[in-house]
């Protein structure tokens, strides 16, 4: 069963992180035997591609394909694939976008996300995500993203596990303008030609990655909770603390992996 995120001593951000992925590694433990079978033993970004998604929201009035966002959506989905393969099957780019040598004591960068080597086992999920308290311009991109995720089936263990956690994100442009962003892509329900998990061409261009990190309960905009219960009704707010459970006698529900939204389709240019 997860413990919940909030529950971890805040005082260093680092164990934080660290503790956020000893969790979602027990939860990825308890995988069935059936979702097992079907993981490919070594992790590539082709079968990665093929095992989770991502659908994605924002706030009213932030556009899903701004430069901004696009920007915020690759750093985490890119994160995400280094969590489960290593820096190598992320997002074009993706490496060159941290500051080298790495600073061991930037704490607002989790080392998991630039590692060469998967955290976690691979895992069959449907990642929800949410841009929110989102500020850009050309010089600066800054968001949080609040998360949530379903799983094919059941879990034993996990059935009021909340699955609710938040990343902190933050780029700098080194270069003089924002650069374009990629293709729209307008159909949420069906597959885009040309459509992809992952871009074929580098989303960073001249942005360094400043920021990518798991968020405490105390650093949570209200925001986050807002979304969280009125996209999943079945959780509730356990009294005043900042983290979330299944409400009694609902269940955690299990959904066939969604439609990645949006997909990559390629450079506006």
């Amino acid at each position: 069963m997860d413990t919940p995120t909030w529950f971890v001593k805040m005082g260093d951000r680092r164990r934080f992180g660290v503790a956020v992925v000893a969790v979602l590694v027990l939860s990825a433990s308890c995988s069935t035997t059936d979702d097992a079978k079907q993981m490919p033993a070594t992790p590539t970004r082709t079968n990665l591609e093929l095992i989770n998604s991502d659908v994605w929201s924002a706030d009213p009035g932030v556009d899903l394909f701004s430069r901004g966002a696009e920007l915020v959506r690759a750093t985490v989905e890119s994160g995400d694939l280094t969590l489960f393969g290593g820096i190598d099957v992320a997002f074009p780019g993706y490496a060159a976008a941290f500051e080298s040598p790495h600073d061991p004591g930037n704490y607002d960068i989790e080392s998991t996300f630039y590692s060469d080597h998967g955290t976690l086992p691979q895992q069959r999920r449907t990642e929800y995500l949410h841009i929110t308290s989102y500020v850009a311009d050309s010089h600066r991109v800054s968001a949080v993203v609040c998360r949530f995720y379903t799983r094919p089936g059941a879990i034993p263990g996990e059935e009021s596990s909340a699955h609710t956690f938040c990343q902190g994100v933050a780029l700098e442009n080194s270069g003089t303008d924002a650069g374009a962003h990629g293709r729209r892509d307008e159909s949420v329900e069906n597959d885009t030609a040309g459509g992809g998990r992952v871009p074929a061409w580098n989303v960073f261009g001249t942005w360094r990655i400043k920021k990518i990190k798991f968020l405490g309960g105390d650093e949570t905009p209200d925001s986050c909770f807002t979304w969280w219960s009125e996209k999943f009704p079945y959780l509730i707010r356990i009294g005043a603390r900042r983290f979330y459970e299944v409400a009694p006698g609902a269940t955690m529900p299990t959904e066939s992996l969604a439609k990645q939204y949006p997909e990559w389709i390629g450079p506006s240019s």
